[in-house]
């Protein structure tokens, strides 16, 4: 699951939206924002018996040139990694 943010946060949308480019212009799409599961510490078939579910948060700048076109550099421009776990109750 992917989304982009406007730089000030008040826009979210989904990478996956066919209007993203009517909501949030390529040249106004500041951070990247991902959630992936992991698989390793979360094996999809364990989802009725497992005690969570384990993801990762990635936060990613996305830089462009005063112009506003992309700059796609090979250094990394990741901001924050957050692993989580929600854990599951028997409410």
């Amino acid at each position: 699951i992917g989304l982009y943010a406007s730089k000030s946060g008040d826009r979210f949308v989904l990478a996956t939206d066919p209007e993203l480019e009517t909501l949030l212009p390529e040249e106004d799409r500041h951070f990247a924002i991902s959630l992936s599961r992991n698989p390793d510490l979360s094996p999809p078939n364990k989802d009725g018996t497992a005690g969570f579910i384990a993801f990762q948060i990635k936060i990613e700048r996305i830089i462009h040139a005063p112009d506003g076109t992309l700059i796609n550099s090979p250094l990394d421009h990741t901001l924050a990694v957050f692993n989580i776990a929600i854990t599951r109750t028997d409410s």
